[in-house]
């Protein structure tokens, strides 16, 4: 029996991992401490991608990636209204 899982509006086949970037920009004129996906546990994972410094510079971009990827019959499922 194949499982699927919903992530936003796609369907994640067990096995298979989605990935979502999310942007976070900085619009003061002063850096900015950035810090996301702490405390995250399979079947979701998280990487700081360009925030990897942990400080987002004034007028300026960085993003983190965060995964889903089912790998047994958890029962997770992950909705976006």
């Amino acid at each position: 029996m194949m499982r699927r899982f919903w992530l936003g509006r796609a369907i994640v086949k067990m096995g298979r991992t989605a990935t979502v970037r999310v942007t976070f920009t900085n619009l003061t004129a002063s850096p900015l401490q950035a810090a996301g996906g702490g405390g995250m546990s399979a079947p979701f994972s998280a990487s700081a991608g360009t925030c990897a410094g942990g400080v987002i510079p004034a007028s300026s971009s960085c993003y983190f990636n965060y995964s889903f990827r089912p790998n047994d019959n958890s029962g997770a499922i992950v909705e976006d209204d």
